[in-house]
């Protein structure tokens, strides 16, 4: 059985490009521990890189109150292995490119190294959830979420 919200604390985004870490960054600033995942030092670290910057913007144009965002990034941990992010998750992101193969792939993975009960959520556009998540035995516990790009113009000022 799936998890119901409330028993959401962790969650784990699989891939950092602007998605990713716009994801990322709204779940830190929801309140909930989050993991990001990349496989690309380099884009980890401009994911935290942007993370922070975006987080400054944010404060500087009242949006947020520094403390809040201070708290957000806090919130937030890196991971280079998909492994690290997502066994503690309660729900985990995927947000790669949209290529059916990629998704299978890491929906496969996810399926063997998540905690029962995790939630496995994949950001697609065009792309069945129902074919990616038929290579798990949770298929009850994925959901496919679309995000719109940039993702935090979306996020409600904490003001």
């Amino acid at each position: 059985m799936a998890a119901i919200p409330g028993d959401v604390r962790i969650i784990a985004v699989i891939g950092a490009g602007p998605v990713g870490r716009g994801i990322a960054q709204l779940a830190a600033r929801g309140g909930y521990r989050t993991i990001l995942e990349d496989l690309l030092p380099n884009a980890l670290r401009r994911a935290e890189s942007e993370i922070r910057i975006q987080l400054d913007l944010a404060v500087d144009s009242g949006a947020v109150a520094a403390d809040a965002a201070n708290a957000a990034f806090s919130r937030l941990e890196f991971a280079d292995r998909v492994e690290d992010a997502a066994r503690p998750a309660d729900l985990v992101i995927e947000a790669v490119p949209e290529e059916l193969e990629s998704k299978i792939e890491i929906f496969t993975l996810l399926d063997k190294i998540c905690r029962p009960g995790a939630i496995l959520a994949s950001h697609v556009s065009s792309l069945s959830i129902t074919e990616i998540s038929r290579v798990t035995y949770r298929a009850r516990n994925c959901l496919g979420m679309h995000f719109a790009e940039p993702v935090d113009h979306s996020w409600p000022r904490d003001r």
